[in-house]
């Protein structure tokens, strides 16, 4: 076995184990613990009680194939999602967090800068 070989099969394994124990860049911790991507919006108050802020909006996105009528032209059908965007604001010492939801479903946390 050549040095090569040999530092090729101890690294890659290193690599892999090494990436079991990253720290998740999406979750959070709360007064009452730990948000990961996926929690639902009750847990998310339950655990980090109310936003300093929040936004509801809906979201239009289309589904199914670009068609065409001789009548009305391209056209595509369109679903409605609810979204919402709620901010925590831990205070000064620490970065404030913005939480986006789909249909009731943690899909993306942000870092917002320091709270105050």
């Amino acid at each position: 076995m050549n040095a090569a070989t040999l530092s090729f099969s101890i690294l890659l394994p290193a690599f892999f184990f090494s990436l079991c124990f990253c720290p998740r860049a999406d979750a959070i911790s709360c007064p009452r613990g730990f948000i990961t991507v996926g929690a639902t919006s009750k847990e998310v108050l339950t655990k980090c009680g109310e936003p300093a802020s929040s936004e509801s909006w809906e979201d239009a996105r289309p589904v199914g194939p670009l068609m065409y009528n001789s009548r009305y032209g391209f056209y595509t059908f369109t679903i409605y999602v609810p979204m919402e965007t709620w901010v925590y604001n831990f205070g000064p010492a620490k970065f404030m967090q913005t939480l986006t939801f789909e249909k009731g479903r943690l899909i993306d946390i942000k870092s917002a800068g320091y709270g105050y």
